[in-house]
């Protein structure tokens, strides 16, 4: 597929996720998955520009963005070693695309798809479902936000 299929593929699979729910769209995005790890690392990084968009345009411009955790019981910090590593990539690569820094963004990519591959992991799959449901989370709010300013 060239560069504009896959990204009509991943407009289409946001539109159905916006009308059918991220979970009945998600497979659509397996033929990118299919076709290897750069069309793979594209199809995450037009996922975390989406997810990111939102924070992005609320964000002063000289704001730096970076993962916080907290805990949900005390509200205290936490270290970002506490979550799975699906949700840990997630959470530093869309930081990452939504800094602009495309280095830290592809090494974390290699670092992380690489070893789920090696070890046989459902990590990397795990990791493009919560990356595809947070930009369709984000694109319902920018749907919601143009409504409410018709």
């Amino acid at each position: 597929m060239t560069q504009e299929e896959d990204i009509a593929v991943i407009q289409r699979a946001v539109a159905r996720g916006l009308i059918e729910g991220w979970e009945s769209a998600a497979g659509m995005l397996q033929p990118l998955v299919d076709a290897g790890p750069l069309s793979t690392f594209l199809m995450c990084g037009a996922l975390a520009q989406l997810a990111s968009y939102p924070a992005r345009m609320s964000a002063p411009s000289e704001g730096f963005f970076g993962p916080v955790v907290v805990d949900s019981v005390t509200e205290e910090p936490e270290p970002l070693d506490v979550l799975p590593a699906p949700l840990r990539f997630v959470a530093q690569f869309t930081a990452a695309f939504a800094n602009q820094d495309m280095a830290t963004a592809e090494a974390l990519f290699e670092a992380f798809a690489f070893e789920s591959d090696r070890a046989g992991t459902p990590d990397l799959g795990q990791a493009i479902r919560v990356l595809f449901e947070m930009a369709v989370t984000s694109a319902a709010e920018l749907v919601n936000a143009a409504r409410a300013q018709s």
